[in-house]
C-alpha cells in the first residue's frame, strides 16, 4: 500500500511539474512580446513626431536627428510605432476626436475614431514608396472591418462610415485593387498621404485651433488631399 501511495504521489508530482513548466513557457513567450511593444517607441513626444511625420512614413531614421534624438538605436519597429503615435496625435490633439487605439497583441486597425461616426484607420510605413496595398493587407483590412462591425451594438452598426489608409504615397492602380476587395459591410476607403494629412492638420490648427473636426470631413472615397478637404468647408 505504501509503495502504491508513493508511486501515485510521484506521478501526480510529475504531472504538476509539467503543467507548471508549460505555464512558465507560455509566460516567457507572451510577456516579452508585450514588453517589446512597449519599448519600441522612441523618447520623442507626439508633437515632435508630428514635425517629422512625412519622414516617418518612409522609415527615414535620420529624421530623428532633426528633433534631437540619436538615431543609432532606432529600428523599423520604432519608426512604425512612432508613425502610429504621430497619427493618433493628429486625430486626438489637433482634430480633437475620440480615438481608441489598437490593443497590443490583437488583430485590430491602428485606431478607431468614435464620435457620431465611427471611422477606422491604419498606418503603413514603406521604405520604398509608393504603398502597393498587397493581398495580405487587403485581407487584413477586410477582416478589420468585419470584426469591428460585428462587435458594434445593433444600433451603432450604421455609424461605421469609413476606413482610412495613411501612407507616404499610393500606387497608381490602388483604387482598382480596392474595388476588387470583398468587404462586408462595404464602406468607403479614404487614401491620404502623410504629407496631405499633415497639411490638413496644419490648416485646421491655423484656422480652427481648439475646435473639433466634424467627422464628415474624414469620410471620403479615393485619394484625399488638402484641396479635397477644403471643398468640405465651402
Amino acid at each position: 500500500m505504501g509503495i502504491l501511495f508513493t508511486i501515485l504521489m510521484g506521478f501526480l508530482f510529475t504531472i504538476t511539474l509539467g503543467i507548471l513548466f508549460t505555464i512558465v513557457l507560455g509566460i516567457q513567450f507572451t510577456i516579452p512580446n508585450f514588453q517589446d511593444y512597449q519599448i519600441k517607441r522612441s523618447t520623442a513626444t507626439p508633437k515632435e513626431l508630428f514635425s517629422i511625420y512625412e519622414d516617418l512614413s518612409v522609415q527615414n531614421k535620420n529624421s530623428y536627428r532633426d528633433i534631437g534624438i540619436d538615431d543609432k538605436n532606432i529600428s523599423i519597429a520604432t519608426i512604425t510605432v512612432d508613425f502610429e503615435r504621430a497619427t493618433r496625435y493628429i486625430f486626438e490633439s489637433i482634430f480633437r476626436l475620440t480615438v481608441k487605439a489598437q490593443t497590443p497583441g490583437r488583430e485590430e486597425p491602428d485606431g478607431m475614431i468614435k464620435e457620431d461616426r465611427i471611422i477606422l484607420y491604419d498606418c503603413k510605413t514603406v521604405l520604398s514608396p509608393p504603398y502597393e496595398l498587397p493581398i495580405a493587407h487587403r485581407d487584413q483590412f477586410s477582416r478589420y472591418i468585419k470584426d469591428q462591425y460585428d462587435k458594434l451594438e445593433p444600433h451603432a452598426k450604421t455609424a461605421l462610415k469609413c476606413f482610412i489608409i495613411i501612407a507616404h504615397s499610393f500606387a497608381d492602380k490602388i483604387e482598382d485593387k480596392i474595388k476588387q476587395m470583398k468587404v462586408e459591410p462595404y464602406i468607403p476607403f479614404c487614401l491620404v498621404t502623410a504629407r496631405d494629412l499633415k497639411l490638413i492638420a496644419e490648416k485646421w490648427l491655423e484656422e480652427q485651433k481648439g475646435k473639433t473636426l466634424p467627422t464628415s470631413a474624414l469620410v471620403f472615397q479615393g485619394r484625399y488631399t488638402l484641396s479635397e478637404f477644403k471643398k468640405k468647408f465651402v
